[in-house]
Formats: structure tokens, sequence, C-alpha cells
């Protein structure tokens, strides 16, 4: 759980230094077959056979990917070589905090033959700081 501090304060902060995610990060959800579907669909990998309208939720993992240091994703784990605060309520777990408005492509839907458990793969889609600073005055957040 972050702890409070408002989006407009993380990017304008003088002092706070934050560390940019990069790497690979897991969110573990549940999700009906039409929202599994849906991400099939836009990964062009939409399931054959006969489609149901069951709505029963199924385990879901999503992997993100940020091949690069990416602005909106805020690494809050603790850092204690590289002297900087621990903005995470849980300091012991490696927590990521993804903002609204990153964007990705769906890379990937499979699903474990044994668990039945769906991994959707998605990659970050970079957009530099400088654009997304820009855009945050044209909102005037």
């Amino acid at each position: 759980m972050l702890k409070y501090l408002p989006l407009k304060s993380i990017h304008n902060c003088k002092i706070l230094k934050i560390d940019f995610f990069q790497g690979q990060t897991y969110r573990g959800l549940s999700m009906t077959t039409k929202d599994i579907d849906d991400y099939k669909w836009v990964a062009y990998e939409f399931a054959r056979g006969k489609k149901t309208n069951n709505t029963n939720c199924h385990r879901v993992i999503c992997e993100f990917h940020f091949d690069r240091s990416c602005s909106t994703a805020i690494d809050l784990r603790r850092h204690p070589d590289k002297n900087l605060l621990c903005l995470s309520a849980y300091e012991d777990e490696a927590e990521v905090l993804v903002l609204p408005g990153t964007l990705f492509k769906v890379h990937d839907v499979s699903q474990e033959k044994d668990t039945g458990r769906y991994t959707i793969v998605l990659q970050n889609i970079h957009v530099p700081l400088n654009i997304i600073l820009e855009a945050f005055k044209e909102l005037q957040i």
C-alpha cells in the first residue's frame, strides 16, 4: 500500500529522489472468461472453438515487462545502497506502483494446463518523461 503522496508531488518534488522502475513485475487478480477473451482478442490470439457466456472468475497473473526505465512505474522498494526513501507501507515487499495512463501492448495470453491459471504478458510502451509532464501541464494537474 502506497503511503499517501499526491501524483503532482511525485513529479514535482525536488527533495524526494524517485527510482523509476525497469524490469519485470507481476500482479495477481481474478478475471471473468470474457475479460480474458478480450485480452486474447487484443493480442490477436483469440481462443478457437465454442465461445461460452461463462462468467466464472479465473486465476490470472499479469506479467509486466519494462525494458527501459519507466517514469510512470515507480519502484517503491527499499534500496539501502541508493539512500532512497521507501514509499511503500510494506517495506519488505517488492512493490511497484504503475500509474494510470501507463501504456502496454498485450504480448501473450496463455493458460497453464495443470493449474488452469492464465498468464497475460504485457509489454510497456515507452513514453518519454517530458511528454508525460507536458500532458500533466495540459490537464493542469
